[in-house]
């Protein structure tokens, strides 16, 4: 009888029987998703912002998720400053 290379067994994944179940990402989304519906709904009240030179309305949700919008975008910025310089330094 004819022994079976390595290539011709089967491997298993002993880490397969972790994979059942719902991802765990799918549920922080979905976490996430119901988090924010409260939140809008919770901040439909409007608001007047002076800001700088100019005045608006609009709804609490709505200028809290601009602000968080420009602190995430002058974060990136912050950081890709913070690598190329780092990386000037580096190659000095």
């Amino acid at each position: 009888m004819k022994q079976p290379k390595p290539d011709d067994i089967e491997r298993i994944d002993p880490t397969a029987a972790d994979k059942h179940g719902p991802n765990p990402a799918l549920i922080a989304f979905l976490v996430v998703v119901v988090i924010t519906v409260v939140f809008v709904v919770r901040n439909r009240d409007r608001t007047e912002l002076d800001f700088l030179l100019f005045e608006a309305h609009s709804r609490v949700w709505t200028s809290i998720a601009v602000s968080i919008a420009l602190g995430v975008v002058l974060d990136r910025l912050f950081v890709r400053f913070w690598r190329r310089r780092r990386e000037r330094k580096h190659d000095q």
